[in-house]
């Protein structure tokens, strides 16, 4: 019986240890540094994911895959993601895969021998499913990590709020302003 209880303790322990691992505090130096990098224009990850995270419609001509498809951009919502901090990582690092909503590729080294993504290279996929061209910059795996330190507590299951919009613009209330009289922000 006491060791039956002993291991029960330990399991307690170990589901509230990962739940607080997940849940944990990112320090604000890093959601800090992780906002700029979002919202820098070298990036743009607003233009496609905008700046309240609740994506954009895929409903702008991009290009054409090589089977005559008609690629178009716009950004998933990640208030509504659901994915770890890993899969995000790896998501930002290896872009989506040609499709609708395409992303490119934001490590220099993706699809590569020395950064396969999802298991793969660039040259075990097929030619209708390579990543989107490279960005205009790409982002360093710290920088990577990043962005991430600041979507998963400010977007990842939240609603844009006038704090965060005043902060995202710099303390210009009239922008929120306008948002909020949309319904934007609460």
């Amino acid at each position: 019986m006491r060791r039956a209880l002993t291991m029960l303790a330990g399991l307690v322990v170990l589901a509230f240890a990962g739940s607080s691992l997940h849940a944990q505090e990112v320090p604000p130096d890093r959601v800090e540094a992780g906002l700029k990098i979002y919202k820098s224009r070298d990036n743009e990850c607003d233009s496609c994911h905008a700046w309240t995270g609740n994506g954009k419609p895929a409903d702008h001509p991009y290009g054409t895959k090589p089977d005559e498809t008609v690629l178009e951009y716009g950004g998933n919502s990640l208030v509504a993601s659901t994915m770890s901090r890993e899969e995000m990582i790896m998501t930002i690092s290896c872009g989506r895969l040609a499709g609708i909503n395409i992303m490119p590729a934001y490590r220099g080294d993706a699809w590569s021998p020395a950064y396969p993504c999802w298991g793969k290279t660039a040259a075990e996929i097929s030619p209708n499913d390579k990543p989107l061209g490279p960005p205009s910059r790409f982002l360093s795996p710290s920088e990577i990590e990043l962005v991430v330190d600041y979507v998963q507590p400010v977007y990842q299951g939240k609603e844009m709020t006038w704090e965060n919009c005043r902060h995202y613009f710099d303390d210009f209330e009239r922008i929120c302003e306008v948002w909020r009289d949309h319904g934007v922000t609460r």
